[in-house]
């Protein structure tokens, strides 16, 4: 059985590695994942913005993945912790729950222990927000209550000595099975269990301080020292970000199965009591059309029968009517009536079965069509978990593009953003591009010193051209200027005065006419989708799918839907987690130009 969640040791060497990153972040927000137990912090931290994931009972990391994520279950931590300075992480009473210090004087806790909670105290300990509620045997925790922890692993040598004969190590050493197992340590007396216990107890001392070998053997655990068979991850964190990943996917998915396993199962039920009753209704439709048949086949004699033949009588619990058996059949007959009527009447009952059948029909057809979509549903929950859970790129906070060369080009979503990349980002050897017109994307070519030809700048400043007010106006074209880093400056000349978001561009500018079209596509990664855009041939090398968009009467969310639906249908994927994504990629209303499937147009 594969590890699930993480030890004493994988605490402990997460903190050494992780804690002074930690230090001095801002909580700007809480999330969880959707159809998940697992929180999602968003910090803004001293180098750079972070998420931090935290499973109740299983794990904390930072993620470089994106995942689906929701407000609900989220609400009250919001609340509690929004805007709080995390100043420092620690582990409570050699146990696993950490502790992050807030700067309120408050606590965020996350207990990993089996059936742990998360939860945001007060600087007295008092339980402010809480993932769950629980009652155990030896400790409540709820809202309003000052948070107790979980009794310490603590074990005497009467109980390890009962422990060591039951086997139970993970209990003595507290260190989950996997570890146990790595290490090779056996006990079969008190003088091995010593040297085991001294083994844990160095190898804790090298983790605490650092000394950490991040090791992963697939399909069975990940550890923080090497063992036989284990890839090595030059950060713990990344390790435990991609192992835990994939049992998130499966997770989701078997979870996902098994809920509609059970409307399967539900299903099936209904649609095999309808086939019964319809088979039920088939034969009494039949039976009642022979006896009508009978009565019109058999008159003579069963008018002799209700003369007075010895074989018929009059049912007094039947208001009158007469039984007569013919033909080893009982029927009844009401002798105020034509036999022509009394066939009628049961053809009459007759037609209320059949009726029944056609309704009973479509009921089934119903259920039938619902059992299919729960089939596809199954599929379709497997491709979104796909789409919706890739890898995040820092550049991935800006607008961002790759040239056909493989240059990067990083645009600014705001004016801040756009003096964010001149001032921090841009290097004398990039290329600084922008609109000729007021209002607009400042975008930056990292070269990385390689040079730069035609072609990237050409690819590149379809973001300046497409992401500035001349696309809202609706223009068919726009200049562009573009010249070197050097020659690119945030400081005014002396007793000038430099609006927020301008720049100083010194020397000649070289200006290029650009057509305002900007393609969309997705590009396939080892974790799911990525969208992309920017010119349509830089967009087309890396797309299986897209689109090609100008300045247009169709509105963002329009647009967004009916490009989703596109890639839908082409790749055989639904890409529905992906609507918001692309609709933030698009510059604003448009229309469709031309779409591209296995890069065979189709008129837009």
């Amino acid at each position: 059985m594969a590890k699930l969640s993480m030890g004493y040791l994988d605490l402990a060497a997460w903190i050494a590695e992780s804690g002074e990153a930690i230090k001095g972040c801002r909580v700007d927000n809480v999330y969880k994942v959707e159809n998940t137990s697992i929180f999602l912090f968003k910090l803004r931290c001293k180098d750079k913005e972070r998420e931090m994931l935290v499973e109740p009972g299983r794990r904390v990391h930072f993620t470089k993945y994106t995942r689906p994520k929701v407000v609900e279950g989220a609400k009250r931590f919001r609340e509690e912790i929004r805007d709080e300075v995390l100043a420092e992480v620690s582990l409570l009473q050699n146990d696993r729950i950490l502790v992050f210090e807030l700067s309120g004087g408050g606590k965020l806790i996350v207990e990993l222990v089996p059936r742990g909670v998360a939860l945001v105290t007060d600087e007295r300990w008092r339980v402010l927000a809480l993932s769950e509620e629980r009652h155990f045997k030896d400790r409540k925790v709820g809202v309003g209550l000052a948070y107790s922890p979980p009794p310490p692993p603590l074990v005497s040598p009467q109980e390890a000595e009962t422990l060591v004969k039951k086997g139970n190590l993970p209990r003595i050493l507290n260190l989950p099975p996997e570890d146990i197992r790595a290490l090779g340590i056996e006990v079969r007396d008190q003088r091995s269990l010593e040297e085991a216990r001294l083994k844990v107890s160095k190898l804790l001392e090298e983790v605490s301080s650092g000394r950490v070998t991040p090791c992963l053997v697939p399909g069975v655990g990940f550890y923080v020292f090497p063992t036989e068979g284990c890839k090595k991850y030059e950060s713990f964190n990344e390790l435990l970000d991609d192992y835990f990943l994939e049992l998130e996917k499966v997770e989701v998915l078997s979870e996902a199965q098994s809920q509609l396993e059970q409307e399967r199962k539900k299903l099936m039920k209904s649609i095999e009591e309808i086939k019964n009753s319809i088979s039920e209704y088939a034969q009494k439709e039949k039976e009642l059309r022979e006896m009508a048949r009978l009565i019109i086949d058999s008159r003579e004699e069963i008018e002799r029968l209700l003369e007075g033949s010895k074989r018929g009588k009059v049912l007094p619990n039947k208001g009158g009517l007469v039984e007569v058996s013919l033909q080893g059949r009982k029927l009844l007959i009401d002798p105020r009536l034509s036999l022509y009527k009394n066939a009628s009447s049961y053809f009459d009952e007759a037609k209320t079965y059949k009726e029944k059948i056609e309704r009973s029909q479509k009921a089934l057809e119903e259920l039938e069509r619902k059992l299919s979509e729960l089939r596809l549903s199954i599929k379709d929950r497997e491709e979104k978990v796909q789409v919706s859970i890739r890898r995040r790129y820092w550049y991935e906070k800006y607008r961002w593009s790759f040239t056909r060369n493989g240059l990067l080009a990083i645009a600014g979503r705001d004016s801040s953003q756009n003096e964010s990349l001149v001032r921090r980002l841009m290097e004398v050897h990039d290329v600084f591009i922008h609109a000729d017109i007021h209002g607009g994307a400042v975008t930056i070519l990292k070269t990385q010193g390689k040079g730069f030809s035609e072609e990237d700048i050409e690819d590149a400043s379809v973001l300046s051209a497409c992401y500035s007010k001349a696309w809202k106006a609706g223009l068919a074209y726009v200049e562009v200027f573009w010249v070197k880093g050097e020659q690119v400056s945030l400081s005014p000349p002396s007793g000038e005065y430099l609006p927020k978001g301008s720049f100083m561009v010194y020397g000649k500018k070289n200006y290029l006419k650009k057509k305002l079209e900007i393609a969309v596509g997705l590009m396939r990664e080892d974790a799911g989708f990525r969208v992309i855009v920017g010119s349509e041939d830089a967009v087309m090398s890396r797309s299986e799918v897209y689109a090609v968009l100008s300045p247009g009467d169709g509105g963002v969310s329009e647009t967004a839907s009916r490009l989703v639906k596109l890639f839908s249908r082409e790749l055989g994927i639904n890409v529905s987690p992906l609507l918001e994504e692309i609709g933030k990629a698009l510059p604003g209303s448009s229309k469709l130009v031309k779409f591209y499937s296995a890069y065979k147009p189709r008129n837009g």
